[in-house]
């Protein structure tokens, strides 16, 4: 289990010994230095940890279906193993034009962060499988672990480190997280690509002739 909020704190100041009496890093300021350094840890990859699946069952009639409330992005979707394709909303628009016809969709779209829309226009009952990235929570208590795997819990300490030494303007330090951030991205570069290797789902060639 990765670290909770408080080692995160505490190893973080340890880096570069910094102190939690400081008045730069009070104690609102280390959580928030702690979150934004998770929230941009999170997306520099497609991290293994923050994949999960789970199921969008369609209402004929209904195009418009909301995503999970830890949803990232989408990274798949399928019905029966038939994979849809991801359009642009523009591009949705365009391939479902002003008609109504109802079947079973063979494309998708994001609406924002919000939603995700069916095209065509559904005419029955479909369970659609649905791959997708979580967001780390945010942590606020204590207790809180993000989802990040254990093995990466220096990596972040180390984020959180530079965001310290960059709020305290201490350039060296800066400059000597950098480095370790650098070091460990590029270590984790071909682990990461071998871990999030998902199966996929073979798709079908006769999508023309389902529009």
């Amino acid at each position: 289990m990765a670290q909770d909020l408080d080692d995160i704190k505490l190893n973080a100041l340890d880096v570069f010994g910094y102190n939690a009496s400081d008045p730069l890093l009070d104690a609102t300021t280390l959580v928030r230095l702690v979150n934004s350094a998770l929230q941009q840890l999170s997306t520099e990859f497609d991290w293994p940890w923050l994949y999960g699946e789970g199921t969008i069952t369609t209402v004929a009639g209904t195009t418009d279906y909301a995503v999970p409330t830890n949803w990232s992005r989408t990274k798949w979707l399928a019905i029966d193993e038939d994979e849809l394709q991801f359009r642009s909303l523009r591009d949705l628009r365009r391939i479902m034009g002003d008609t109504d016809i109802q079947r079973q969709p063979v494309f998708y779209a994001t609406v924002g962060d919000t939603s995700i829309r069916l095209g065509q226009i559904p005419d029955a009952v479909y369970t659609v499988d649905h791959g997708y990235f979580k967001q780390e929570a945010v942590l606020s208590a204590g207790g809180n672990a993000p989802l990040l795997d254990s093995a990466y819990d220096d990596m972040l300490v180390m984020y959180v480190a530079k965001k310290m030494a960059m709020r305290k303007g201490e350039t060296r330090d800066i400059s000597q997280a950098q480095r370790e951030i650098d070091s460990w991205l590029k270590r984790t570069r071909d682990n990461v690509r071998r871990s999030s290797a998902f199966p996929r789902i073979i798709t079908r060639n006769d999508w023309s002739s389902r529009i």
